[in-house]
């Protein structure tokens, strides 16, 4: 059985800086926005320096106090969304026991917690015993009346 191909992103954003420029010389041409270098970082999937350097390339001048600017832009942004995730704090996360309790099941809505205590634990470490399903009487599975 054929394996199925996972769908590719747009040509324009797999290109080389050579493709690049190439298609940017056309792009320009009916570029009508403000922001040409964010436009062009955006549709070819570049970095906002490297969209400077090829619009340059392409013949744009840039006054060097903005390209300055887009220097210190860039670099306070991660490089890769994956930074972000390195850099996360860490959440507080309730812990599953504490002196009391060995686990930790929930919360009643009063804010105690419940569950499964130190004590009962040791007790049932001490039952080498395995559940065969015969543990409970039969009144146990009868439905509470009222």
């Amino acid at each position: 059985m054929a394996r199925k191909s996972n769908a590719l992103s747009p040509r324009r954003k797999r290109m080389s800086r050579g493709a690049r420029l190439q298609s940017g010389r056309h792009w320009l041409g009916s570029f009508t926005g403000k922001r040409v270098v964010r436009s062009y970082a955006r549709w070819f999937g570049v970095d906002l320096m490297c969209a400077a350097k090829e619009l340059q390339t392409l013949g744009m001048h840039f006054a060097p106090e903005y390209l300055e600017a887009l220097g210190r832009t860039a670099a306070g942004r991660p490089r890769y969304r994956r930074d972000d995730a390195k850099d996360a704090k860490a959440v507080d996360v309730e812990p599953m026991s504490n002196q009391d309790f060995a686990y930790i099941a929930g919360h009643t809505a009063a804010g105690l917690p419940f569950g499964v205590t130190w004590e009962e634990v040791e007790r049932l470490d001490g039952q080498d015993e395995p559940f065969t399903g015969h543990d409970f009487g039969k009144d146990d599975f009868e439905p509470p009346r009222g």
